[in-house]
């Protein structure tokens, strides 16, 4: 039996774990993006309080930032209920290859170029003289 898309076995197997402890005890730096018309997250919540979370037990490491107009998959279909009414139709199908939001990869791309400097210098190449 599916709920919300997802077999029932997955909120079983899911709902054993702590999400909480797992997010406090990573050593990465999160980035968590949400489509303002995700339909399947329905709202920023859980997004944000990855974000608090990381912030509260490991300050300076996590950051949320809302992706206008983009729904679960990154693409741009307008507001949740332009992106309800596209799903499950053949536009559907040509929106995911041709309307990427673009702008995920410069979000990404500048968070990057934030963290990797300011966390893993070691990371950066040597500097010629």
């Amino acid at each position: 039996d599916q709920i919300l898309y997802r077999h029932e076995d997955f909120w079983r197997e899911i709902n054993g774990h702590n999400l909480t402890k797992g997010w406090v005890e990573s050593p990465s730096y999160v980035l968590s993006l949400f489509g303002e018309a995700d339909i399947e997250a329905l709202t920023d919540y859980s997004h944000r309080e990855i974000v608090r979370i990381c912030k509260l037990y490991k300050p300076g490491t996590a950051n949320y930032h809302l992706v206008e107009g983009s729904d679960h998959s990154m693409i741009k279909v307008g507001s949740m209920d332009d992106g309800a009414a596209l799903r499950g139709t053949p536009e559907y199908f040509n929106y995911l290859q041709q309307r990427f939001n673009y702008s995920v990869v410069s979000i990404i791309d500048e968070w990057m170029q934030r963290v990797i400097p300011l966390h893993y210098p070691e990371q950066l190449p040597a500097t010629q003289p």
